[in-house]
């Protein structure tokens, strides 16, 4: 399912992922698209893909991804207020169609299928693939604790890693700064859609090879792929200037995402030999 600008900047419509001929009849998502070619390039051909090739390797990897599992739904959270009611005493949206597709997305995020039977989140979900890889889930239980305890986010956030709290920090801030464009690009644009079909590949050849281990987190990825969104609309300013804000949100976003991984320095991800020399 997926957000579609249309003739109306007042209006929100869902479609199926459309063919490249879509793109001939949306200008604007059309130069929001090429615009992003090069960052999202240079994302996708990052050097970290190349460094994860076996399994405890990724296990590192999902201890941190975890964390951007968990932001997602407060950023999903965040949309469906500003496009649903979620108050007392309730009143109708302006927009019925964004309301319904909103509200689908959420049921999907916070209560979609499980592999094993009934029902999770997709929080849950990969919470339940890093216990079944045998990833380490300490710090994210450790955000979860001190939230449940009452302890503000900047207080919970305290003791992870930087490169962790600032990747969290940078979301929230954009949540809690209220922009539905730059909600939007966030949502649309920096998630999942931009993982390399290498890295889905690798994580498919290690379901079958070893899928009591690795079948969860390869659902996940099919899962939560199929149903992400991919589009943007703007109900606030013309198609104009919607494209152009949505273009400067999305960069920004984009870059954000690439600098927090290169803060990590990928330095878990080598195996470092000591000779005799050294």
């Amino acid at each position: 399912m997926t957000l579609s600008s249309i003739d109306s900047p007042d209006s929100l419509s869902t479609e199926r992922l459309s063919p490249q001929t879509d793109l001939k009849e949306n200008p604007q998502r059309l130069k929001l698209e090429k615009s992003l070619e090069k960052t999202r390039a240079e994302i996708m051909n990052h050097r970290l893909y190349g460094k994860i090739s076996n399994e405890k390797q990724i296990c590192t990897f999902m201890e941190y991804h975890i964390f951007s599992v968990w932001d997602f739904q407060s950023l999903i959270k965040s949309l469906q207020k500003q496009l649903t009611c979620v108050s007392t005493p309730w009143l109708p949206t302006k927009d019925t169609e964004a309301r319904r597709l909103m509200n689908e997305i959420i049921l999907d995020e916070e209560s979609g299928p499980h592999p094993d039977g009934g029902f999770a989140s997709h929080f849950e979900l990969y919470l339940d693939a890093m216990q079944s890889a045998g990833a380490d889930t300490s710090k994210i239980h450790a955000l979860l604790k001190a939230l449940e305890e009452g302890k503000t986010l900047e207080e919970s956030l305290d003791p992870l890693p930087d490169v962790v709290s600032d990747y969290l920090k940078q979301t929230f801030r954009t949540i809690q700064k209220g922009d539905l464009t730059e909600l939007m690009a966030s949502f649309c644009y920096g998630r999942e859609d931009i993982i390399p079909d290498m890295f889905r590949r690798l994580i498919a050849n290690l379901s079958e090879k070893n899928p009591t281990r690795w079948k969860s987190l390869g659902f996940y990825f099919t899962e939560h792929i199929d149903c992400d969104v991919s589009k943007i609309l703007s109900r606030e300013m013309n198609l104009d200037q919607a494209g152009d804000e949505l273009i400067k949100a999305t960069i920004r976003t984009a870059n954000g995402r690439l600098t927090c991984a290169e803060a990590l320095g990928h330095r878990e991800f080598v195996m470092t030999k000591l000779y005799r020399s050294a």
